[in-house]
């Protein structure tokens, strides 16, 4: 008699690793140091330089500007440029002189109606605030600065977004008409209403101009850059353009550019497939732009700036990395 063995046969299978897949990068929010002030009402006193700003995170050295519903306490006017000093300067109250550094300025009556101050990035300073309105789940930003004369001017020392300290990127400059245009990113900013200030080696100058803008973003990574980027600059052009390679699929380029602006205009424009989101500056010195673009596939993406007129030109792009997911596993089954 015949027998037969059956044997039970084992495998395993294992299915294909998927590739790592990227999560996609939004956009959170901007602002500019021209339309976004920092800002809040204040109270002054009769007889005190003490001028009151509740949980106020202003520092010596930035400007500010007064406005009212009715009128301003005595010494003190609207339209001027006044400068936050040392003394007397605490979360809930500061002081104002006319000059950086200079005497207090004591109020020769409390005024009436609702008293307003706002700093004021188009002065004389080596300090600069404004603010951004940052969501709870951003994680990178693009600061971008502009510069008039900066050939022969100051350095930015530090940015910071919040509580979040920003490191630098990218600086363009434009050697013949004493322009620049600078980029820096800060990780995490601090979100709600956050301010942002920006220190210089020293204090502008009154030949020269000062610009800058914020840009934030969700879903990137918080420890490290797609690609720190690149710059370009252009001489009697309309247009200055880059390519920058970004290194994992749906990365975002974020770029500041710059144009002297002589034409009794300030707009800037920007590429196609890039998304305008901060242009601001002055007909009669230049302007600065900040836009950014999603690229679906990693590899070379154009990236440019343009004005309405032929003038020089200045372009700096960095890409931001996407927060990558984990590869999936290979899954054993058994029959």
């Amino acid at each position: 008699m015949r027998k037969w063995l059956w044997i039970g046969i084992s495998a395993l299978l294992s299915f294909p690793l998927a590739a790592p897949s990227s999560a996609a990068i939004a956009f959170d929010t901007s602002a500019d140091c021209v339309n976004n002030p920092y800002t809040s009402t204040v109270t002054f006193t009769n007889g005190s330089a003490s001028i009151g700003w509740a949980s106020n995170v202003l520092v010596a050295g930035v400007a500010v500007r007064l406005t009212t519903t009715g009128t301003l306490p005595t010494n003190f006017a609207t339209g001027t440029t006044y400068y936050v000093i040392s003394t007397g300067l605490s979360s809930s109250n500061f002081e104002l002189s006319a000059t950086r550094g200079g005497a207090a300025i004591t109020a020769g009556s409390a005024g009436s109606g609702t008293q307003t101050a706002a700093t004021y990035c188009l002065a004389d300073a080596a300090i600069f605030q404004f603010v951004a309105t940052i969501g709870a789940s951003a994680s990178d930003s693009c600061i971008g600065m502009g510069e008039g004369y900066g050939y022969n001017g100051p350095s930015v020392s530090s940015v910071s977004v919040g509580s979040a300290s920003a490191a630098t990127l990218q600086t363009a400059q434009d050697t013949s008409d004493f322009y620049k245009v600078l980029l820096w990113h800060a990780y995490s900013p601090t979100s709600g209403t956050s301010v942002i200030t920006i220190t210089l080696s020293t204090n502008i100058g009154t030949t020269s101009q000062f610009y800058a803008g914020l840009v934030s973003f969700t879903g990137s990574n918080t420890s490290a850059l797609d690609n720190s980027g690149t710059t370009a600059t252009a001489s009697s052009n309309t247009s200055v353009s880059l390519n920058l390679t970004t290194n994992n699929a749906n990365a975002v380029i974020c770029d500041a550019g710059l144009a002297k602006a002589d034409n009794a205009t300030s707009t800037m424009t920007v590429g196609g497939s890039q998304t305008k989101k901060v242009n601001i500056g002055s007909t009669s010195t230049f302007a600065i732009v900040m836009s950014y673009q999603a690229v679906a596939t990693a590899g070379s993406t154009a990236d440019s700036a343009g004005y309405s007129a032929s003038t020089n030109l200045a372009l700096a792009a960095a890409s931001i990395k996407p927060t990558v997911a984990a590869a999936a596993h290979a899954i054993p089954v058994v029959y």
